[in-house]
């Protein structure tokens, strides 16, 4: 993934995830009441996931991993304790 800011964000939003097939880029905004915002971009695996299943699955891990520690929900449902 490429590399993020350290801040976490707070206020409440959503994931938009989009996919250019063509450039094989996939790209993840935050989108909140007022619009929506650049979150991060990253190439796809060159290999398929019949190619390469180890490859494809750490790749879908460490995306999931990625979008729910930038979701304010999906960390105070996973670090409850951490956040009081």
């Amino acid at each position: 993934m490429s590399q993020i800011g350290t801040e976490l964000p707070t206020d409440k939003f959503h994931h938009l995830i989009e996919i250019d097939e063509t450039e094989r880029q996939l790209t993840i905004f935050r989108v909140r009441s007022s619009g929506r915002e650049f979150y991060t971009s990253v190439k796809l695996p060159e290999k398929s996931c019949d190619e390469d299943p180890v490859g494809a699955q750490e790749f879908c891990r460490l995306l999931g991993e990625s979008i729910l520690l930038d979701s304010p929900s999906g960390r105070s449902i996973l670090f409850p304790r951490q956040l009081s």
